[in-house]
C-alpha cells in the first residue's frame, strides 16, 4: 500500500524537458556520410553566438522554438528568431 501511494503521487501528465531532451528532439545532421545527433554543447555554443550556423538556428526555429528564450542567448541569436519569423508571415 505504501508503493502505490508513492507512484501514484510520482505520475503526471505533463511532459517536463529539459536542455538535453529539446537538443535530442532537433534530430540529426550529415557529416562526413553519417547522421550524426546534435550535441548539447553544440546547440549551446550557437544559442550563445560563439558559433554560427544558420541551419542549425533554422533547425531550431522550426522544432523548439522555446529554446531561444533561454537567458543565455545572445542578442543576435534573438534577432535572428525575429527577422525568421518575420520572413516567415511574409511567406505564409
Amino acid at each position: 500500500m505504501k508503493q502505490m501511494k508513492k507512484q501514484l503521487c510520482e505520475v503526471s501528465a505533463v511532459r517536463t524537458v529539459g536542455f538535453a531532451d529539446a537538443v535530442a528532439d532537433l534530430g540529426t545532421h550529415r557529416m562526413c556520410g553519417h547522421d550524426v545527433p546534435y550535441s548539447v554543447s553544440q546547440v549551446r555554443q550557437v544559442l550563445m553566438g560563439q558559433h554560427m550556423s544558420k541551419r542549425l538556428l533554422e533547425r531550431i526555429a522550426e522544432k523548439r522554438p522555446e529554446l531561444f528564450g533561454l537567458r543565455f542567448v545572445d542578442k543576435s541569436v534573438k534577432a535572428f528568431y525575429e527577422t525568421w519569423k518575420a520572413e516567415r508571415k511574409e511567406v505564409a
